[in-house]
Parts: structure tokens; sequence; C-alpha cells
């Protein structure tokens, strides 16, 4: 029997706030491991406790996975519910199979971290069909209209950039403001809040210098802007050996920057 439908939107919802803040500045537990998606299904919750799924992006970024462990602690203490995570390690299809499956045992809730925003829509009217409660965390679908908690990161981004040059300026006068980039390219939802806010503002202080890399790839943010201004933009989709090495051979390549 699925608990009522309010309650368990606003357990969902409080989840997310709670654990949004804790995630990102608390270190998980030595001994405490996030489960993986192929880990043994939980055992359905007493009837007492609600039962809350969430498909993740992937666990292999400490946010995420400290954000798993706590809203699973946070869950069971305040609220003697059952939160189980499923890892789709940014695939999209692994990713829809998990909401499939979260259907298949007839949770209360779901709580989506879309891998991609438009690729997750056909699946969240499933959820829907079957009197699911749903809502997307950090990013939102492009289309099925749900509860969607994130949080505002183009201010901060702005801010960030804005504050980078002036400091570069200030303490190398002589050598001009280079950038570049090592984030996802294929997410438009970074492109919208973190590097298209940040070049936007060191651009408010100076125009970047491009001069190593005169024909750098282009790219657009959700309202087809083009951002522009970064000697280069690399990809490395939140997996950090990716990262160190893409960071690696951009260092080789442009020293200037």
């Amino acid at each position: 029997m699925k608990k009522t439908t309010k309650l368990v939107a606003l357990l969902m919802a409080l989840l997310m706030v709670a654990t949004t803040f804790v995630a990102c500045g608390a270190k998980a537990p030595a001994e405490e491991v996030a489960p993986e998606a192929d880990a043994p299904a939980a055992e359905a919750p007493a009837e007492e406790g609600a039962y809350i799924g969430k498909v993740t992006l992937t666990l292999k970024h400490d946010v995420h996975g400290n954000d798993s462990i706590w809203a699973e602690k946070y869950a069971k203490e305040q609220y003697g519910a059952t939160y189980e995570v499923i890892d789709p390690d940014q695939d999209l299809a692994k990713q829809i199979a998990g909401v499939e499956t979260f259907i298949s045992k007839g949770v209360d809730g779901i709580i989506l971290h879309p891998v991609t925003e438009d690729g997750v829509n056909e699946i969240i009217q499933e959820v829907r069909d079957a009197d699911i409660n749903i809502m997307c965390y950090n990013l939102n679908s492009t289309d099925k209209k749900v509860p969607f908690l994130a949080i505002d990161e183009s201010e901060v981004a702005f801010q960030m950039g804005a504050d980078m040059a002036k400091q570069w300026m200030e303490l190398y006068p002589d050598k001009p403001v280079s950038v570049g980039f090592i984030s996802w390219t294929d997410i438009a939802f970074c492109f919208d809040n973190r590097t298209g806010p940040f070049i936007k503002g060191v651009k408010s202080v100076v125009e970047p210098d491009t001069s190593a890399n005169p024909n750098p790839a282009v790219f657009q943010n959700s309202k087809g802007e083009e951002l522009t201004g970064a000697t280069y933009w690399e990809h490395a989709g939140g997996v950090l050996e990716v990262a160190q090495q893409v960071t690696a051979d951009a260092i080789t390549k442009y020293p200037n920057v």
C-alpha cells in the first residue's frame, strides 16, 4: 500500500534539501561503501516507513557518493524510511533500467538525477503512469514538468570568474588572462550554470587572451548563445582519472593557460 502522496513528496524534497549541503562538506565514513548498481536488492521496507529510490548520476564522484550515503542515514534516522540508491555510472540506458527497477518494486517515490536532460522524458512518464511520486535533482528534464531541486550555481560561477580575473591581474600584471576548462561538454546544465557564467564573469573584467588557440571549439548554452573566450574546453565527464590526463595534455599543449 503506497503512502500518502503529499507526505512522500515532502519527504523526498526534505531529503534532498538536507543532504545537498551535508554531502558537499562531509566525508563519508571510511568503513561505509556507497551501494553499486549490481548490489543485491534491498528488502521492502516495513509498512510504517516510506520507500524512496534514488537513481543518481554516478557514485564515483565524491559529492554524489556522499549525498547518497547521508541521505540514506537521514531518511532512516529522521523518518524511518528506506532509501535505496542505484548507480548508472553516467550511462543513460542503465539509468532508465534503474528507474524501471524501482517501478517494479513499487516504491513510494523516485529521485532522479538525469544523465541527460532530454533522455529521461519517457521514463518519467512511465513513473507517473505507475502512480509513483518523482522529482528531479540537480538536472531537470526538458519536457516533463516535475518537482525540481538544485542549487543556483550560475551567480556563484559568474562571481568566481570575475574574482579570478581580478586576482590574476593583481598578481601577474604583465601576463594576460587565459582560461581553459576541464568539464562536461555534453550537458547543457554545465554550460548554463558553471562554465558559461564563469567565462562571462571573466569577460566582465577583461577579455581573455585566446591567441594560443585562435579557432577553439565553439559551444552553446541552452539559449543558443555561443560561449567564447576560453582557449580550450575539454571533456572529462566527472571522472578523476580522465580529468587528470586531459589536464596534463592541456598543460603541455597550452602552457600559457
